[in-house]
């Protein structure tokens, strides 16, 4: 399973230093996020925003 933030992310050709860059959360949180540890409200909400998919897209796991 992979996470829709890590699908999100790559099919926007940002790494996760550029999410870093963009959301001020550090890369070895974002590295967490998209292994299963759910955000804090404020990173999602920040995620969702660099990422432009809703708050619920960030914690959803998809099947590949």
């Amino acid at each position: 399973m992979i996470s829709p933030m890590k699908l999100e992310r790559i099919k926007r050709g940002l790494s996760q230093i550029d999410l870093w860059m963009q959301t001020g959360i550090p890369q070895w949180r974002i590295s967490l996020i998209e292994r299963g540890l759910p955000p804090k409200p404020d990173e999602r909400r920040k995620l969702a925003q660099a990422l432009r998919v809703s708050e619920d897209e960030i914690t959803q796991r998809v099947e590949v």
